[in-house]
């Protein structure tokens, strides 16, 4: 299953579920924007432990715009006070779902 998020400022979040939900490298490069980076949640406070954040590893040089949602996600599973901002469009992978 994969559904998009859109944000107030434009970028999203396209969320895919389930074991048969693989995109490859190259769905997932198109989806962000460009080279990608992931980060793997630990914590099961928003979404599950294990879930993956597929970033764009530029998107702070390049001067994308915050993505609130994934920031949201992101700081659930940070030391508190951390401030570092997730930006541009991501994806998230989760229920099983994996990059090929």
């Amino acid at each position: 299953m994969k559904q998009v998020t859109t944000n107030e400022n434009g970028t999203t979040v396209t969320t895919i579920k389930g074991k048969d939900s693989k995109p490859t490298l190259e769905e997932a490069q198109l989806m962000v924007g460009g080279w990608i980076e992931i980060v793997t949640i630990k914590t099961d406070k928003i979404v599950p432990k294990g879930t993956q954040l597929v970033l764009n590893e530029e998107g702070h040089l390049r001067g994308m715009s915050i993505n609130e949602l994934a920031t949201a996600i992101y700081h659930s599973t940070c030391i508190p006070g951390t401030t570092h901002t997730i930006v541009g469009n991501v994806v998230v992978l989760m229920e099983g779902a994996q990059l090929t």
